[in-house]
């Protein structure tokens, strides 16, 4: 599947129905990190900065990259989840893509 299959099934099921009005910048952030998973910048998940949203590969969540993060009290968790710890650890990280840059 390309990126452009996976963002209109993505769309269509319902899982980011609306992103794409609620954040215009949704579809090229999303496009970067498909494109860098391509380039294969996965790194191990011991190796991840615990300071920062980053990427992870997350099989048991969900079948594409997911932005999580490191939580103070001593786990992984995904952003748009909140707090709430699963029951593995991502298995794959690499970093976001500096976002678009606005034209003047």
């Amino acid at each position: 599947m390309n990126f452009y299959g996976w963002w209109e099934k993505w769309l269509i099921e319902g899982d980011g129905a609306c992103l794409d009005l609620v954040h215009p910048y949704a579809y090229s952030l999303a496009e970067s990190a498909w494109n860098a998973a391509l380039a294969n910048q996965w790194q191990p998940i011991e190796t991840a900065p615990k300071d920062k949203k980053i990427w992870l590969w997350w099989p048991e969540i969900d079948e594409y990259p997911v932005v999580g993060e490191w939580h103070k009290l001593g786990f992984w968790m995904v952003s748009r989840l909140g707090a709430g710890r699963v029951g593995s650890d991502p298995i794959h990280w690499m970093p976001q893509p500096e976002p678009p840059k606005e034209k003047k």
